[in-house]
């Protein structure tokens, strides 16, 4: 007798989270509670604005999984990861080189601060920034490096930071997609100098909008406080702001709230996305596939599962492959036939397991 996929962590037929179904009654009862205990003359439990109550809860569950680092919640993960060049340095006048194949928020950002984005190449076998490629566009301008880890899979930041904190360059961590990625046992966003995480819909962690700056020191924990929370948050710890030059980019308690019922069962989703992405991956090979970014060093989160299907006469309804290397990524916005014929081996593989 097969097993229903609602056994499976995390997983249900379908491919939604069974426990984000069930979790609705205990989102409702935190934020009534939450709503019921707030005092407007103090800024108590809901407050974003001195960074009490839900959003320290939260910052603090979400340090859980990036040792060593201060966390700050702000507005969304594109606003975390301005800020991080921001407090990097970055300007006019100055590079930031990114990966050639990533989500536009990098180059946004970096343009947004009037710098110019420098692209280097990716690494086949992992989709992600490739280190000597990166080394390669280094200049006397070069401020920041940003090393996305794409689909949830860890670039190598382990060696870009090493290669470049002679230089003086700042590596920051993109960790949109990879929360609760490892590489090398590491946490994603514990290895760069600064980090920035999205909370936004569709994420490991969904709040609804968010995102997270994560800093390896004092100094930068201070800095993106002035670069993003409400004065009484910077009194608090002992900044005296004399202009208001920074941007209010701060989490709404109610993402924070929504944010720690995600923070409890994300291991367990974390466990399952993992388990079926083997089942996936085997079923895949068998069909001459090739799987990207799996190696002993990596452990992905698998916010997408990338396959290069290296054959030109594999047959896909409705898809026509031009060249040998035709790159297929799984369950992304490519093809409906592509998403409808995993989506169909997915519910095969599930059935399979005894």
């Amino acid at each position: 007798m097969s097993t229903p996929a609602a056994t499976h962590p995390g997983i249900s037929a379908g491919g939604r989270d069974h426990r984000r179904l069930f979790a609705t009654e205990d989102i409702a009862c935190r934020l009534r509670k939450a709503l019921d205990s707030w005092d407007a003359d103090n800024h108590g439990p809901t407050s974003s604005l001195t960074g009490r109550g839900a959003i320290a809860e939260f910052e603090a569950e979400v340090a859980k999984y990036v040792p060593g680092r201060h966390v700050v919640a702000v507005s969304s993960g594109s606003a975390a990861l301005r800020i991080c060049l921001e407090i990097a340095g970055v300007g006019p006048n100055t590079e930031v080189i990114c990966a050639a194949y990533d989500w536009p928020a990098a180059i946004a950002a970096v343009k947004s601060l009037g710098a110019q984005p420098v692209f280097a190449a990716v690494n086949e076998e992992t989709f992600t920034i490739d280190p000597a490629d990166v080394m390669a566009k280094v200049t006397p301008r070069t401020r920041v490096v940003v090393a996305t880890h794409v689909f949830g899979i860890p670039a190598d930041a382990v060696r870009i930071r090493n290669l470049l904190e002679p230089l003086g360059i700042v590596l920051i961590e993109d960790c949109a997609q990879a929360f609760g990625a490892r590489l090398d046992r590491r946490p994603v966003g514990s290895i760069g100098q600064l980090a920035a995480f999205s909370f936004g819909p569709g994420k490991t962690i969904d709040a609804g909008e968010g995102g997270a700056v994560a800093v390896e020191n004092a100094a930068d924990f201070l800095a993106v406080l002035r670069a993003s929370q409400h004065p009484l948050r910077q009194l608090l710890h002992g900044i005296h702001p004399q202009t208001m030059d920074g941007f209010q980019q701060r989490l709404h308690p109610a993402a924070a709230i929504l944010g720690l019922v995600e923070l409890r069962s994300v291991d367990d989703r974390l466990c399952g996305a993992r388990r079926m992405a083997v089942e996936l991956i085997a079923a895949l090979l068998d069909r001459r596939g090739r799987l990207v970014g799996v190696d002993v060093r990596r452990e992905p989160s698998w916010y997408r599962l990338p396959v290069v299907l290296a054959d030109t006469d594999i047959e896909v309804p409705g898809v026509t492959f031009a060249d040998p290397g035709a790159q297929i990524l799984a369950e992304h916005a490519l093809s409906q036939a592509v998403r409808s014929s995993l989506k169909r081996l997915r519910a095969a593989v599930v059935q399979r397991r005894p």
